[in-house]
């Protein structure tokens, strides 16, 4: 299998919301350090074949994104929002297709969408 450049970086996170009287605040917990900046990745937009059966299901925006293999997208997939370099916002709606499982790269199928939550703080991990 030929390797493929991943050339785009993309962020992933998740959202925690903390209930505070009288309001709610929402912070955006990412799965990478802050000094990183995010994961590689390959980034392409699906085949007129793939975006017509995906439009016949009311999905107007697919990506294909190929990252290299991490753990916590696999464990967190259901919860994780991803950030492209343009700040358009994609989120995950099927478990994504590990590489022949030899865990060298995650295949992921996003599904953009607009984030209107007012975020007031961003976490890092490491």
């Amino acid at each position: 299998m030929s390797k493929i450049v991943k050339g785009k970086k993309i962020r992933c996170f998740y959202a925690e919301t903390v209930r505070e009287k009288p309001t709610k605040t929402h912070t955006r917990h990412f799965i990478h350090s802050k000094d990183s900046g995010g994961f590689w990745a390959h980034i392409r937009d699906l085949s007129q074949r793939e975006r017509l059966a995906n439009e016949s299901v009311g999905h107007q925006t697919v990506v294909q994104i190929i990252v290299g293999y991490n753990p916590k997208i696999l464990d967190m997939w259901e919860r994780l929002t991803i950030i492209d370099e343009k700040g358009v916002s994609y989120t995950i709606r099927e478990k994504p297709d590990e590489f022949e499982y030899a865990k060298e790269d995650l295949k992921i199928t996003a599904y953009a969408f607009r984030d209107e939550k007012d975020y007031t703080e961003d976490t890092y991990d490491g």
